[in-house]
């Protein structure tokens, strides 16, 4: 069996290449001739390769595609920029936001603890008030004092507060509240 492995691979053994010869005498270049329209060619052996125009000019369609991928790639950078910012806004809001609520309630506990402060000194000094020696009386109406209001003054005008009287200004005001 191995006899026959061996006698199939011998048969499928790959040929040494030729020596390369220099690059003068086994390519042959044809010269260009202006009138024709096919290419120049590079011949070497049974193959021909033709050789590429240079390009002198794009065409439209593909210069519209490269303008299109360059404008559609700076739209990409402009909407990643602003939505990066709009991340970082949001991130930003969120933080300070949190940061505002935690002292808001930090203000609300403080104002429940001085309240509760506020009505205990309150209820004590109720306490001492009750208690005889104290110095404290209770108020009764015989010691309550009515003041009566001041004759109202007139100030007299001058020509640069003069101003027309309004309908609304010749009603009295409220001496107080």
């Amino acid at each position: 069996m191995t006899a026959a492995i061996k006698a199939s691979l011998s048969s499928h053994r790959l040929q040494p290449l030729p020596k390369p010869e220099s690059a003068a005498t086994s390519a042959k270049v044809t010269p260009i001739d202006r009138k024709k329209t096919t290419l120049p060619s590079v011949s070497r052996g049974e193959q021909t390769v033709q050789m590429m125009p240079s390009p002198t000019q794009m065409p439209v369609w593909l210069r519209s595609l490269i303008e299109a991928q360059q404008a559609s790639s700076i739209l990409t950078l402009v909407l990643v920029a602003a939505c990066l910012s709009v991340y970082g806004f949001t991130v930003y809001s969120q933080e300070k936001w949190q940061q505002e609520s935690s002292k808001l309630n930090s203000l609300r506990r403080d104002e429940r603890q001085l309240i509760a402060a506020n009505e205990t000194l309150k209820n004590q000094i109720a306490k001492l008030a009750d208690r005889p020696g104290s110095g404290l009386v209770q108020p009764n109406s015989s010691q309550i004092m009515f003041l009566e209001p001041a004759p109202q003054r007139t100030q007299p005008a001058t020509p640069a507060q003069s101003r027309p009287v309004m309908p609304q200004d010749t009603e009295p005001a409220p001496l107080g509240y």
